[in-house]
């Protein structure tokens, strides 16, 4: 948060302009960061502005790289809801640009607590002792993270999200709102925890469970 904190106006990028990138923008204005914006579409399918903000598309990814430096730009945000597509994005620019986590004021975040850069954390969050959010996480409101939990790279946690401790979330993993997952359990990299369910077993990498107690999705995709 330094970076952010540091006197002067900043000018920040925006990668993505869906509703993540609207959490940001209420996240910076929480924090009273005096900067100039520039929202960018990788996708080239959202909107003309977001919050009055004028909307660039910019593909492929080497091109955002030109514009990131032709403005020079150095702090960047990932509002991609596709977590594969912000993993691959963040791989491609991490080296070149400084991505800040972003860290809503009304949160509660234990001392002993690790962000990594490119997270988010909305407001309302409880992330507790000894847990690990890594790089590119988006966390949403009221998400209860307990104790030597470990969060992986860009996995998406949905509102009202209950992780006991000790849970081990993969690598670009979502879990919908309002599940929750007992304590030791272990989530798979890219896997899909829907809404409502109640993770009472380890989850395969790539794998959709739902449902109460949660269980594999027949003819879900693999």
């Amino acid at each position: 948060m330094n970076v952010l904190r540091r006197k002067g106006r900043k000018t920040i990028a925006i990668i993505g302009c869906g509703a993540q990138s609207r959490y940001i923008l209420d996240t910076l204005s929480a924090l009273q960061i005096k900067c100039r914006i520039f929202l960018i579409d990788p996708l080239g399918k959202g909107p003309k502005e977001v919050h009055g903000i004028p909307v660039s598309r910019i593909s492929p990814v080497k091109n955002i790289r030109k514009f990131l430096r032709k403005k020079n730009i150095k702090i960047v945000f990932t509002a991609i809801s596709a977590n594969a597509e912000k993993a691959r994005i963040l791989e491609y620019l991490r080296k070149d640009f400084c991505f800040p986590p972003l860290i809503h004021p009304q949160t509660v975040i234990s001392s002993s607590a690790k962000l990594e850069d490119a997270c988010v954390i909305n407001p309302f969050v409880y992330i507790g002792p000894n847990a690990l959010i890594k790089r590119g996480t988006f966390i949403h409101s009221f998400v209860n993270i307990d104790h030597d939990c470990e969060i992986g790279e860009c996995a998406n946690l949905a509102p009202g999200v209950i992780l006991a401790g000790r849970v081990k979330i993969g690598k670009c993993a979502y879990i919908y709102t309002s599940a929750s997952i007992i304590p030791d359990i272990r989530v798979g990299d890219f896997s899909i925890i829907g809404a409502g369910s109640n993770v009472l077993r380890n989850v395969s990498p790539g794998r959709t469970v739902v449902g109460n107690p949660a269980i594999p999705l027949k003819n879900a995709k693999q």
